[in-house]
């Protein structure tokens, strides 16, 4: 869509400036409601990558919302505000070594704690595995590992993946890299037992200009 020296936000109906707005697909998107729609794989900046294993899709904004229409983001919205209600019920029997995952086995839940987290089936659990970053060092042709990731791929209408990191490092740092490598196996083997599905092989994820 075109903008308009003014914009109403198509959510929330709020008025002002095109340049606090965000277009989408059939409408408008104030900044407020796209920080609500959280995890639509947004970067802050486009970012070049090369990828093998896992699918995340790490568009930039304006590229994703471009095709988003006001139906998906009311629908996630609504999503969003039914999850929370699932805090209620969460009852916290077990976690991950690094404290990072939490779970509830009487109710099959889990989430991975953080600010503002989003709980999850151990059901919808499809595979898990752990993702070896590499950052391309700046003006070389060389890339070098500076983060290990825990990464869930989901059966899940609105979030493919939840993942968190194990780590940051750099290449030369070994006993980083051993402390995050351990902690993914542990967690793995922690996922195994409560989904029975088998770890995946660890995948690699190239960035350029990661921010």
């Amino acid at each position: 869509m075109k903008y308009s020296s003014r914009c109403r936000c198509s959510i929330c109906a709020k008025e002002g400036r095109f340049n606090i707005f965000y277009s989408i697909n059939d409408g408008f998107l104030c900044r407020e409601c796209v920080g609500k729609l959280k995890n639509v794989c947004f970067s802050r900046k486009p970012r070049a990558f090369t990828m093998t294993g896992w699918k995340y899709n790490q568009e930039d904004k304006s590229t994703i919302l471009k095709n988003y229409t006001v139906k998906q983001a009311r629908q996630r919205l609504e999503y969003l505000e039914e999850n929370q209600k699932l805090k209620e019920k969460f009852k916290q029997t077990k976690s991950s070594k690094d404290g990072k995952l939490i779970i509830d086995e009487i109710n099959r839940l889990f989430y991975i704690k953080n600010k503002e987290y989003e709980i999850f089936d151990l059901n919808a659990v499809n595979s898990f595995s752990v993702d070896r970053v590499y950052d391309k060092r700046q003006n070389m042709n060389i890339y070098e590992l500076t983060e290990l990731r825990l990464m869930i791929e989901l059966k899940h209408a609105f979030t493919r993946y939840a993942f968190y990191s194990l780590g940051r490092m750099k290449w030369y740092e070994h006993g980083k890299i051993k402390k995050a490598k351990d902690s993914g196996k542990e967690t793995l083997e922690l996922l195994h037992e409560l989904t029975k599905v088998h770890p995946g092989k660890v995948t690699k994820t190239y960035c350029i200009d990661r921010k």
